[in-house]
């Protein structure tokens, strides 16, 4: 018995269902990824992102080893860096979180 291609390119209309190997799409959304929604449902979602991230760091003119360090802290200033969303705060080392993130301190 011979081996045969299928022209799936030229031989196949609409989407392919996810039980026959396919995604059960027939387009995308751009920036959006592919997810499991279910069964066998594929859906296409946006990507929220992140968006909270902050660096602080103590300076240079601390001395002595306190702990918790209440001062001498501050935002990271160094080339090409900025904090995104809200930003945290701080006072006498009580850090304030304004949202869930990334957060190096």
């Amino acid at each position: 018995m011979a081996l045969s291609k299928i022209d799936i390119a030229n031989m196949v209309t609409g989407a392919t269902p996810v039980a026959n190997g396919g995604t059960g799409l027939t387009s995308g959304t751009t920036n959006q990824f592919l997810k499991f929604t279910g069964s066998t449902t594929l859906a296409s979602a946006a990507e929220s992102g992140l968006t909270e991230a902050d660096h602080w760091r103590v300076t240079s003119s601390f001395t002595g080893s306190a702990t918790p360090i209440t001062s001498n802290w501050e935002r990271s200033d160094t080339a090409g860096f900025g904090y995104l969303g809200t930003g945290l705060t701080e006072s006498s080392g009580i850090f304030t979180f304004p949202s869930t993130g990334i957060y190096i301190i």
